[in-house]
């Protein structure tokens, strides 16, 4: 992963890191529906041990997935998946002063075929969580 972090009044900060997310066991939570743990590790390269760096959940029922990262959930799916579909990424956001800085999560090229392994009976989907470029002090892009 690079992230690039845009400084005005000092020199750019380039940073350049792997990240590894396996699933943990799985949980009832206080809705009492099955979350997961969510472990992720981070090294500086390759050659680098993998350190745990944070532990997230991740629930899906037959309309979303939800990632909680700290104390906030994104929907981070919407199911059915259609071609173009759009969704509020805060929608569990309790506050409406994170309401209003949502993110408009969208899905783009549905069920496009991937090859993971070597087998190619593999479909994706990409979902643009961010894409903003409204000036030259603002760009935010997360696919």
């Amino acid at each position: 992963m690079i992230e690039i972090l845009f400084n005005v009044s000092s020199p750019n900060d380039i940073l350049n890191y792997q990240i590894k997310e396996t699933m943990g066991e799985p949980f009832q939570n206080l809705q009492d529906d099955t979350s997961y743990y969510l472990n992720r590790y981070k090294r500086s390269n390759v050659d680098a041990e993998w350190i745990l760096d944070s532990v997230w959940t991740i629930r899906k029922t037959n309309y979303y997935e939800v990632v909680t990262e700290g104390n906030f959930s994104y929907l981070k799916l919407s199911f059915p998946f259609e071609e173009e579909k759009k969704w509020n990424g805060n929608t569990f956001f309790g506050s409406t002063t994170y309401q209003s800085a949502f993110d408009e999560y969208q899905l783009l090229h549905v069920y496009e075929p991937y090859t993971l392994l070597d087998s190619t009976d593999v479909f994706s989907v990409t979902v643009v969580q961010e894409d903003v470029n409204d000036n030259c002090i603002e760009r935010d892009d997360r696919i």
